[in-house]
């Protein structure tokens, strides 16, 4: 103890200090990250919110984009200089995709008199897609009469909004991205991942259902059987419907003695849509495949719109592959084309991770296609109308 007298205004005081605390000691940011707004590259400015599965850390959001997790190391971790531990959050924000952020943190030589938090640093957020959806209508006379089958198709992106001080046309890309079926299940990285064309052999008179409901994020299912399924096969999940469909491998079979009753599976993704109880769901085989395409941009899990270096063997309502630093796993493919009906109306499929596109829309009796330039998706909502009036 380090009492002694203080002198106040003719006064003695007894004083006791108390004993600083060591660094670990104290309530800090046990680990922190930077959310960045993808599009422009600053701080987001929409709400944040933190999870984590310990409950030993309080979750904290502050200005800036900082979002983190809060306690006492110390306390927490007193092994912390001869074991790491293992630290997760997930940070969300409306209308942006999840980011679940893992790292180890330590050990940390000096501690607990040392001591430094788990730093992810600056961490883009994901926009969540949106749908374009609307109608294509010629102005003939003085009326405006639909337009059936046009074609409608996105021509050139723009990644980012472009700088004040630059021409669009010199850094607009080229459209090589697709839509996919479900969110990524893994990160993927450029040049590193890969994906192509492959074609799937559903093993028809093998279908099974599921015995109860299935919630995204599910690894496991209740199926009614699991004649001719074995770990390590492609599991179709609802493969009869184009959006919701889900392509996962089985890793693991809990089961009853014959193969004909109920089983229980493991997947080695979770799923990314919920499915009803009575989903159709189907051994399939991997068949013919075609020419691989490097991606050109990071994804991360949830990412509807994937970019790839060329769409070469690529083709609307296929299955696509994606193969290289994970697992591999399988979606259905859209391309951003389509024709209109015959009342006008068009449907584009998700679309996200762009903040400028440009639109064309052409019938081969146009004089010239009706190019619709710079236009801003509005990734506040879901899905949006876009009408487009030609000539």
């Amino acid at each position: 103890m380090n009492i002694r007298i203080e002198q106040a205004n003719g006064l003695a005081y007894r004083f006791n200090p108390e004993t600083q605390p060591v660094i670990a000691g104290r309530m800090q940011a046990v680990v922190h990250a930077r959310m960045l707004d993808e599009f422009t590259g600053l701080p987001m400015t929409s709400r944040l919110t933190v999870n984590s599965p310990s409950n030993d850390l309080k979750p904290m959001v502050t200005h800036g984009g900082i979002a983190g997790l809060v306690g006492m190391p110390g306390r927490l971790y007193p092994n912390l200089d001869g074991a790491p531990v293992n630290l997760e959050m997930t940070v969300s924000a409306q209308r942006f995709i999840p980011r679940r952020l893992a790292a180890a943190l330590g050990p940390i030589a000096g501690f607990p008199e040392v001591f430094a938090p788990a730093d992810f640093g600056d961490v883009p957020m994901h926009r969540a897609a949106t749908v374009l959806r609307g109608r294509v209508v010629q102005i003939v006379g003085s009326s405006r009469l639909p337009l059936a089958a046009a074609d409608v198709r996105v021509v050139g992106v723009w990644p980012g909004f472009p700088p004040a001080d630059a021409e669009p046309d010199d850094i607009i890309e080229a459209p090589n991205l697709i839509s996919l079926s479900a969110g990524l299940y893994a990160e993927r990285q450029p040049a590193v991942d890969q994906l192509r064309r492959r074609v799937l052999g559903i093993a028809l008179g093998q279908e099974k259902v599921l015995l109860q409901a299935a919630s995204a994020g599910q690894r496991t299912l209740k199926i009614s059987n699991r004649i001719n399924l074995n770990v390590g096969d492609l599991l179709a999940i609802q493969p009869d419907h184009n959006e919701l469909a889900e392509y996962i491998v089985v890793t693991g079979i809990d089961a009853a003695a014959t193969a004909d009753q109920p089983a229980s599976v493991t997947l080695n993704y979770p799923l990314y849509y919920s499915h009803l109880q009575g989903t159709t769901v189907v051994p399939a085989s991997l068949q013919a495949q075609a020419v691989d395409n490097p991606f050109s941009r990071a994804g991360i899990p949830g990412d509807r719109t994937v970019f790839c270096n060329t769409l070469t063997g690529l083709t609307d309502g296929s299955v696509a592959e994606i193969i290289g630093s994970g697992d591999p796993e399988y979606h259905n493919l859209s391309i951003y084309q389509v024709l209109t009906d015959a009342d006008g109306y068009f449907r584009l499929p998700p679309i996200a991770r762009v903040a400028q596109l440009r639109l064309e829309a052409d019938r081969a009796d146009l004089q010239e296609p009706h190019i619709l330039e710079f236009y801003s998706p509005d990734y506040d909502v879901a899905e949006q109308r876009l009408d487009i009036v030609v000539q």
